[in-house]
């Protein structure tokens, strides 16, 4: 194919074989997941052989779960289930965080809808409350850092809602008992022999 329609083509081509035989391979190591017959420790590194085609994967994952509401309902749980148990791990190993956010999301969606509601509905209320003291927090810690000299960025973000759904579930609270719904991260620029030191300066 290459001579005939160019490098390009045969790149496409090259992906497009791999990317059928890692679905093929997903679609079974899922099976596996549930019949406990593989963990995810075992499965990961035999995922990671083709970045550009895992990226594709995910991609295609995603775009399904956000057009997956027409489909049956119970389409929808297996789905959703893969996502949990596959492409949200996949995304978070590969640092795609927002990828794996929206996964877990909309995974949460399709498989405890009434948790869902309630959840979004209950941080859809207090967002501007949240909004507001995130960026409040944030502001302070700048200037407290820029007086200790510390260089670095300081980034505020609400927590997911499936995180949030962990939480709740984990520790049998309600949704009015998880106070820490945001979260705060610092990035630091420092030699790396000063990397523990003002760590735990800043913390």
């Amino acid at each position: 194919i290459i001579p005939e329609l160019g490098i390009g083509a045969g790149v496409i081509q090259l992906g497009v074989a791999e990317s059928v035989l890692i679905g093929e391979f997903l679609h079974h190591a899922v099976q596996h997941l549930r019949e406990g017959k593989v963990d995810k420790v075992f499965l990961f590194p035999k995922v990671f052989t083709c970045f550009r085609v895992i990226i594709i994967k995910l991609a295609d994952r995603l775009h399904n779960m956000r057009t997956i509401g027409c489909v049956a309902e119970q389409k929808r749980r297996d789905k959703a289930r893969e996502c949990l148990d596959i492409y949200a791990p996949i995304a978070h190993r590969l640092g795609m965080f927002k990828i794996k956010v929206e996964l877990e999301d909309l995974s949460l969606k399709y498989l405890d809808p009434i948790a869902y509601q309630e959840i979004t509905e209950s941080i859809s209320q207090k967002k501007l409350e949240r909004d507001e003291y995130i960026s409040a927090v944030t502001d302070e810690i700048k200037l407290k850092l820029e007086e200790l000299g510390i260089k670095g960025t300081v980034k505020g973000r609400a927590k997911h809602f499936y995180s949030i759904y962990r939480k709740m579930y984990t520790q049998n609270k309600s949704i009015e008992e998880i106070y820490d719904l945001f979260a705060v991260r610092f990035v630091l620029k420092c030699a790396r022999e000063d990397e523990k030191r003002l760590c735990w300066q800043t913390y």
